[in-house]
């Protein structure tokens, strides 16, 4: 595990006067928690350098599993390497904690370590540190069989971000049990029975149970701590879930604010008197935003599943809509809908970016190449549909999923319903945000039940390989 540690970091092991320097050279950001900094395989050219926060840096494989590969903390640079050789991204950075970096040009960086050796000699000594640290892993992982390099895994979590408890040393969970197996090369069965059977792994990789140590600021679950933790089979389950996602059994849940334990079903906790459904109140209120909206469906499914067995079709769809449904969110995108055999997507909600309309026609792109590899008896095609513009977003009811309303809705669902199978239709905004990107062709005008002019569409067919503009 890459350690954050404040005198290893690549500012802390410079003057006053140089860090001052780079700070002018650049422009600070601040990044909410799952925030993406930078994407892998963009043009690189901006260098960071953390001065707050946690960021994770991972790379996704051909078969679209997410490898992490280091966690950076303050002082760190990002970005560095890309500097240094003129190359792309090798990985996504994204923001694990509130982020605040300083953002450099990385011309102006380069030119800066030209003109002062001392700096340059400090960003050769980073890297180096890395090098080394990465051959010491790789040894490593040749000595332990999967348990072991789970449990060292969570020794190293402990010792870099645990505090002392009474039962040992705890820390706040920074990886999911996918992310987890993803760092150390194991499987994500081996990451939840290490982390159930070992001591180190209940120790260091569990909610907190102190009461003074609360959910980081912007991570609100509605007054439930994140990721419970099955206490049966030790998977670890999304933010909100009332049953464990691997073996069924219903989850207690800790309250953010006095971190007692409650049952799943408790609307109120018996300790403090926190309410369990704050952020869902908070989202039902509503919120316009520009966002870019998905829509992605099998063509004919009813017709494909006639005569077939059930259990066939059941692999399939649930296979399908796993396929698009990691697409969406490798592209920071939030599924809002799971409809019988597709999807609803939003792109720009609940996390605001400035790339929402790219991402989404890159997630369908890749959508479609991994729905290819679906084997199915006649086959059975997807379309999908994109729109950029204006909604409202929200839980229409108390009880409510958080959706999109308006126009931009309706067009990207007509986009849907009219692409033919195997294409991805785009709207005409969409199109004027992405076309530097996409290669896109003409595909006619539409008509809209309640809109009076035609819609243009594109189709969307490959990326440019243009990163940025």
């Amino acid at each position: 595990m890459a350690r954050v540690d404040e005198h290893r970091g690549f500012l802390p092991r410079l003057a006053e006067h140089h860090r001052c320097s780079l700070r002018d050279l650049g422009v600070e950001r601040n990044f909410a928690v799952g925030s993406a900094l930078f994407h892998e395989g963009s043009r690189a050219d901006r260098v960071m350098a953390i001065t707050g926060g946690l960021v994770k840096l991972s790379r996704v494989t051909e078969q679209g599993r997410e490898v992490v590969l280091a966690l950076r903390g303050p002082g760190e640079l990002l970005g560095e390497m890309s500097t240094f050789d003129g190359g792309l991204r090798s990985a996504s950075a994204k923001a694990l904690h509130p982020t605040t970096v300083i953002s450099m040009p990385s011309h102006e960086f380069r030119k800066y370590l030209c003109d002062h050796g001392d700096v340059a000699v400090v960003a050769l000594e980073v890297v180096a540190s890395r090098l080394r640290a990465n051959d010491d892993r790789r040894v490593d992982d040749a000595d332990h069989d999967a348990l072991g390099r789970v449990a060292r895994a969570l020794a190293d979590l402990a010792t870099d971000y645990g505090r002392s408890s009474d039962e040992g040393t705890v820390v706040e969970r920074l990886m999911s049990h996918d992310e987890l197996a993803g760092f150390v090369g194991a499987s994500r069965e081996s990451v939840s029975k290490g982390t159930a059977s070992t001591s180190v792994g209940r120790a260091a990789h569990r909610p907190p149970t102190g009461s003074d140590n609360r959910r980081p600021r912007g991570a609100s679950t509605g007054g439930f701590m994140s990721e419970p933790t099955c206490a049966r089979c030790g998977a670890a389950n999304r933010a909100g879930a009332s049953f464990c996602s691997d073996c069924g059994v219903a989850l207690a849940r800790r309250c953010a604010t006095c971190a007692t334990e409650q049952p799943a079903s408790a609307r109120f906790c018996d300790h403090c008197g926190t309410t369990f459904h704050a952020e869902r109140d908070r989202r039902q209120d509503g919120e316009r935003r520009t966002v870019t909206v998905l829509f992605a469906d099998a063509v004919g499914s009813t017709a494909f599943a006639h005569g077939r067995d059930p259990e066939e079709i059941y692999r399939l769809m649930r296979e399908a809509v796993g396929h698009m449904s990691d697409a969406v969110q490798r592209h920071s995108g939030f599924v809002c809908q799971f409809r019988r055999d597709g999807i609803m997507a939003l792109f720009g909600a609940p996390i605001a970016t400035e790339e929402s309309p790219r991402q989404a026609v890159l997630a369908g792109i890749e959508m479609q190449r991994r729905l290819q590899t679906i084997k199915g008896p006649g086959g059975m095609p997807f379309r999908i549909g994109i729109h950029t513009g204006p909604v409202v977003v929200g839980a229409v009811t108390g009880d409510g999923d958080y959706t999109a309303l308006g126009d931009a809705a309706n067009i990207a669902a007509r986009m849907e319903q009219s692409a033919t199978p195997g294409d991805i239709f785009i709207s005409a905004e969409t199109w004027r945000l992405v076309h530097e990107f996409v290669v896109c062709e003409p595909a006619g005008s539409l008509t809209v039940k309640g809109i009076s002019e035609p819609v243009l569409a594109y189709r969307a067919l490959a990326p440019t390989g243009v990163r940025t503009r």
